[in-house]
């Protein structure tokens, strides 16, 4: 398809709603012709997939781990935490890893911490046994909330355990 076909009024939602991602994706970067920037590549990716590559960039070293879409996103050995979502990103967990359980003795996130992940929303939950959040409206919870998210809890682990 060319750039006339995705910018053509005669192209509508529906059409569009039908096709796959792959098909979105192709359309989209097809509407650019030869040129693409990484940034624009990226964004892509994320509108079209949900996954930020450049969030899950900023977690290599950070001390966290993310499993998302039933997958791990980023783990590494040293992991202290875990951000775990849902399959549609309508909810959020984070709990402490074994490494970290080790290190510290503390089965369960610090109590500043805790703190912290309430003023975002999040409560204890029994059922998973960790600290959890889920969007009142049932809806996927945005990158902004991720990321604010995930910045509390790097900030966390380089104020309080940097050196684990």
């Amino acid at each position: 398809m060319s750039k006339k076909v995705l910018h053509s009024p005669k192209v509508n939602e529906e059409y569009l709603m039908n096709l796959s991602k792959i098909e979105v994706m192709d359309l989209y970067m097809q509407s650019f012709g030869q040129k693409i920037s990484g940034p624009d590549i990226r964004s892509l990716i994320n509108g079209i997939f949900g996954i930020n590559l450049d969030g899950i960039a900023g977690l290599e070293s950070s001390g966290v781990s993310l499993f998302s879409k039933e997958q791990w996103i980023s783990q590494y050995e040293r992991d202290l935490f875990v951000v775990h979502t849902g399959v549609t990103d309508v909810d959020v967990w984070v709990y402490p890893t074994a490494y970290f359980t080790e290190q510290t003795s503390l089965t369960e996130l610090p109590g500043e911490l805790q703190e912290k992940l309430k003023i975002l929303g999040f409560t204890y939950n029994e059922g998973v046994k960790a600290f959890y959040y889920s969007h009142p409206n049932g809806e996927s919870v945005s990158d902004d909330f991720k990321g604010q998210t995930l910045g509390t809890i790097i900030a966390f682990v380089h104020t309080y355990y940097e050196e684990i």
